[in-house]
């Protein structure tokens, strides 16, 4: 992973205050999560980044200057409900201007399964934001991290922590499965918290 410095980025301008105020490295929240991290310990060793739920593509094409290759999964690239009718021509103009992003169109738990046994001994940073509470795919993505992996120096990024309290317990189970020696850091970050999980 490398760091980028976004000191004098254009991109901060459309930040609310409580971000500027709070994650005070990147215009986003999931990379200055990561950038945080990083001061703390080397995380150099991270080269692939996988994101589940690519929306419009913000995050991805960040992920895209830290990361040498970036694998983004969306399954409502028609209709989502954000209001976009389709978002397929926007992701072919991400993976052009951006030839180490590769979107893939579907299900997170069908590619995430089929992006892990590329590199089964690879550490990735993973970046789970697919889910609409405890009833998406949060619990089978990380089952297949755990299922599919052999290594035990991945990084991983929940989004809207908040919205699986009732499930918690269950998540953090499957969490310590992967790595026992994981910690898993809550944060007040983004709309519903962001848990960043890292030896």
């Amino acid at each position: 992973m490398k760091i980028i410095d976004y000191n004098n980025s254009k991109l901060w301008d459309v930040c609310c205050e409580r971000h500027k105020a709070k994650c005070k490295l990147a215009p986003n929240w999931f990379i200055g999560l990561l950038f945080e991290l990083s001061e703390k310990r080397d995380l150099s060793y991270l080269k692939i980044a996988i994101e589940t739920g690519t929306y419009r593509g913000e995050t991805t094409k960040l992920l895209s200057d830290s990361f040498d290759k970036v694998y983004s999964i969306e399954k409502y690239y028609n209709n989502n409900w954000y209001g976009d009718k389709s978002l397929l021509d926007l992701y072919e103009v991400i993976q052009s201007e951006n030839p180490n992003i590769s979107i893939n169109l579907g299900d997170s738990v069908d590619h995430l399964r089929d992006i892990l046994n590329k590199y089964p001994s690879e550490p990735i940073m993973f970046l789970l934001d697919a889910h609409n509470g405890p009833d998406g795919p949060i619990k089978k993505e990380l089952e297949i991290i755990r299922d599919n992996s052999n290594s035990e120096k991945h990084v991983i990024i929940i989004d809207d922590w908040g919205d699986f309290v009732s499930i918690h317990a269950e998540l953090k189970s499957i969490i310590m499965e992967i790595n026992p020696s994981y910690k898993i850091s809550e944060t007040d970050y983004g709309r519903a918290g962001i848990t960043i999980i890292h030896e």
